[in-house]
Order: structure tokens, then sequence, then C-alpha cells
């Protein structure tokens, strides 16, 4: 009797085996799936402490660059200065240029004022002299005639 017992199958044999294959498959595909996960899990890994070696020179990076700045920002400063110094002195040279270029023109008005007296005494001169010409002329030419 023991024998038959042993060899008999329940009624529910098949559904049992069926419900352990699709266990079993479920399993394996709980299995695999775990695994891929433990894959991409260690990509993450190796991905964030790549990024966390990469973010640990950043602070030095940063200092570096204000170090720059500074340097820079010092650099346009000077450069700024100088700049103003041209300006300056290009505005001083052109001030001198045009004070020459107003000096070197002729201001008759202001020359004829100055030196009134002057020209005054020269023309006297020149009519004096010229009508002395011209009296000597005449003279020479009543001669001439008569």
């Amino acid at each position: 009797m023991a024998e038959e017992n042993v060899n008999t199958k329940c009624n529910y044999h098949a559904l049992h085996e069926a419900s352990i294959k699709r266990h079993d498959h479920e399993i394996r595909d709980l299995d695999n799936r775990v695994t891929d996960n433990e894959k991409e899990i260690y990509g993450f890994n190796v991905e964030l402490k790549e990024a966390l070696k990469t973010l640990s020179k950043l602070p030095e990076a940063i200092q570096e660059l204000t170090k720059s700045n500074i340097i820079i920002h010092n650099k346009v400063d000077a450069s700024n200065e100088k700049i103003s110094k041209l300006e300056k002195d290009i505005n001083e040279v052109k001030d001198n240029i045009q004070k020459i270029d107003n000096e070197s023109k002729i201001n008759v008005r202001k020359d004829l004022t100055q030196n009134y007296t002057k020209i005054k005494g020269i023309v006297y001169v020149g009519v004096a002299i010229g009508g002395a010409a011209l009296s000597y002329l005449i003279n020479l030419l009543i001669k001439a005639i008569f």
C-alpha cells in the first residue's frame, strides 16, 4: 500500500507542476532583473566616483579662477588708468594745436588796433614820400614842357 501512495499522483499534480514552472520562470526573470540592476548600480557607482573625483577638484579650480579674475581686474584697472592718461594727453595736445592754430591766424582787426599808431606813421611817411615824389615829378614835367 505504501508503494501505491508514492506512485500515485494527486489530482492537482499537473497544476502544481505548471505553477512551479511558472514560479521558476518568474524567479529566473527576477534574478535576471536583479543582475541587470546590480550591473546598472555598478555603472552608476563608477560614474558617481568619477563625478566626485572631478568635483573634488572644483574648489581648487574656482580658487585659481578667482585669482585669475583678480589679476585680470587689476590689469583692466591699470589699462583704464593708462587710457585716461592718454585721453588727457590727447586733449592737451588738441588744445595746444588749437591754440597754435588760433595764434597763427591773422586777425586783421586785432593787428590794426594794436598797431594803429605804427600803421598811421607808415601811411603818413608813405603819403609824404609819395607827395614829395609826385611834386618832384610834376616839377620835372613842368620844366620839360616849358
